[in-house]
């Protein structure tokens, strides 16, 4: 798949956040990774804001027996 179709994979609004740098498929995952935007949105300009990190998202493919 190309980079942009994994896209359809994560959470609505993920993209508004991150951007997608890397996805690899190791055996039957999907491994994505996410680079955090560094940007404040315009609703929180007026307040400090601190990054405080986020997890590995890794999907694994299911089989489906015909």
């Amino acid at each position: 798949m190309e980079p942009n179709g994994y896209r359809l994979l994560l959470p609505e609004g993920t993209l508004d956040y991150f951007i997608l740098s890397d996805v690899k498929e190791i055996g039957m995952e999907i491994v994505i990774y996410l680079e955090e935007k560094n940007e404040v949105s315009v609703e929180y300009s007026n307040m400090q804001v601190e990054s405080k990190g986020f997890v590995l998202l890794r999907l694994s493919r299911l089989r489906h027996n015909s």
